[in-house]
């Protein structure tokens, strides 16, 4: 399973972007692409196109028919997905993407069902049960039995937010 971050352009130049920990930990792992409304990424549709690709996306703003909500025993829907999308901006910014982005409409949606609240608390107007970026990529981690590795990115984070 490889993460595709689809950043939104002022994610990238935001301080308190917590997607660039996860780049920077997980480089074999992940990739980040540049969300255009008017030019999608070729490479992100071919992906698309070609591959098992999930996108991470609450089901209450999903428009898909295809729906998981991961817990702790999801490692077996994991292994469904090549790739997972996630979107690696505000809440805000993550609405529009999705909503001017037909090619991410039809995504299976993945939901990720946290056990513990969002500790990224560098951002106002967060939604309830939300999780900044490098949350949403060690649960994935930790869903598909990879824990060193998430417990890697939960450490980066704590040390990212106590700063």
């Amino acid at each position: 399973m490889k993460f595709i971050l689809l950043t939104h352009q002022r994610e990238l130049l935001r301080p308190t972007n917590s997607g660039k920990l996860a780049l920077d930990l997980l480089p074999e792992q992940s990739c980040l692409m540049v969300w255009d409304r008017v030019k999608p990424n070729v490479d992100l549709l071919s992906y698309i196109e070609t591959s098992h690709v999930g996108l991470v996306y609450p089901a209450e703003h999903s428009n898909s028919s295809k729906h998981i909500v991961l817990t702790e025993m999801s490692h077996a829907q994991l292994q469904l997905f090549e790739y997972v999308i996630i979107l690696d901006s505000t809440w805000q910014e993550a609405r529009k993407m999705v909503n001017k982005s037909p090619y991410l409409q039809g995504l299976p949606t993945i939901e990720i069902n946290c056990e513990y609240d969002s500790t990224f608390d560098l951002r106002r107007n967060q939604i309830e049960g939300g999780l900044c970026t490098a949350e949403c990529v060690a649960m994935l981690l930790k869903y598909n039995n990879q824990i060193q590795q998430s417990s890697d990115v939960l450490n980066s984070l704590h040390q990212f937010i106590a700063k």
